[in-house]
């Protein structure tokens, strides 16, 4: 009983600590710099890790920037939702730095090819937070924000990193569906889906190495047909340091923009709906939507190899048991599931190559004799 008693503990243990270290890292998301994460601050998908490519160079700086939403008028930040950011600097050093009450974070001197680990924090007590986190890197087209008519970009922006830095530029791009002419991109100086500001210019560019491209006016339809859709937002000169910014895109199968000529599946001419869509976060971000076979596999063999670590080291130095592979635990039933499976196979074996069949005792019934 006691053995028994034994060996059930440390099978407890072992499924404990492997289903712990499953879950700390269920709950950790990977994703690449400009990249959309949506969870619950302080619950869900809450823990995660951006990814930056290139060192900020003078006069650039890596923003990350997070919000609950719906949104409504108010510094719901403030009094919601804000953020840790632990990064490796240029210089070798790690940082730790907080969100300002805006949900904004400047970051001039991140390290290049490192993560900057993200924790999101509830500051409202009363209930749930769900929350939009993005990040992205100013001044430099290192990355673009994905935005379409399905998902718009709703969310203050840093206007400019310090003093002295000019205006903070912000990259964007939108794939044309299948079918499109034309497109309208809508810029907006608010966090409320509404008419687009007429007074807004934007540059748009055919590739994703271009500074600064044609420029366009927002509300206004313009041609565009394949590919990708690469554009910039300069918020210009302003004392403030950050601004809402509200960026939707609506694609049309008619390059003059007749309403009601969408193209299929692009949505029509108008506001995209800034909620659409369940999910918004990057493939490459590790948020579940489920768990397949093979994760259920790899947890059940996991617990089971820890399960005979444990039981072969408890047989060494309890039992006295040195000979490998007396010392595994259970290892007699192995041995006789091994020897049946061996003498079926056998018996299968030799019968078919004389034409008949033998059981597992050794006797042979052929075929012509029935």
């Amino acid at each position: 009983m006691l053995r028994v008693s034994v060996n059930v503990v440390a099978l407890l243990v072992a499924a404990l600590v492997l289903l712990g270290m499953v879950a700390e890292t269920a709950d950790k998301s990977v994703v690449p710099l400009c990249g959309e994460v949506r969870g619950f601050a302080g619950e869900h998908n809450d823990h995660i890790f951006i990814e930056v490519p290139l060192t900020p160079a003078a006069g650039e700086a890596i923003i990350l920037v997070v919000r609950p939403f719906p949104v409504s008028p108010g510094e719901l930040s403030q009094r919601w939702i804000q953020f840790n950011a632990t990064y490796r600097l240029h210089e070798g050093a790690m940082s730790s730095s907080l969100s300002d009450s805006n949900g904004l974070l400047v970051l001039p001197s991140v390290e290049g090819g490192t993560r900057i680990e993200v924790k999101v924090k509830r500051v409202r007590t009363d209930g749930p937070v769900p929350f939009r986190l993005w990040s992205y890197h100013a001044n430099r087209p290192a990355c673009h924000i994905d935005v379409s008519a399905d998902n718009s970009f709703i969310s203050l922006v840093a206007t400019r990193l310090n003093a002295v830095t000019g205006s903070a530029r912000v990259y964007f791009k939108s794939v044309a569906p299948q079918g499109a002419k034309g497109v309208m991109i809508t810029i907006g100086e608010t966090l409320s889906p509404g008419a687009p500001d007429l007074g807004k210019h934007f540059q748009t560019m055919s590739s994703p190495e271009q500074q600064a491209g044609e420029d366009r006016k927002s509300g206004v339809v313009f041609p565009w047909s394949s590919g990708v859709l690469y554009f910039v937002f300069n918020p210009g000169a302003t004392t403030a340091s950050s601004m809402p910014l509200n960026v939707g895109v609506a694609w049309t199968s008619d390059a003059d923009g007749t309403v009601g000529d969408s193209a299929p599946g692009a949505g029509s001419i108008g506001h995209p709906n800034e909620t659409a869509g369940a999910q918004g976060v990057p493939v490459t971000s590790s948020e579940s939507k489920g768990h397949s076979f093979l994760y259920y596999f790899f947890i059940f063999f996991g617990v089971g190899m820890i399960y005979v670590v444990v039981m072969s080291v408890f047989n060494y130095r309890q039992r006295g048991v040195t000979e490998f592979p007396e010392m595994l635990p259970h290892i007699d039933s192995l041995r006789a599931c091994t020897t049946y499976v061996s003498l079926l196979y056998d018996s299968f074996r030799q019968g078919n190559s004389r034409g008949g069949y033998r059981d597992i005792g050794g006797g042979e019934m052929r075929t012509d004799t029935i």
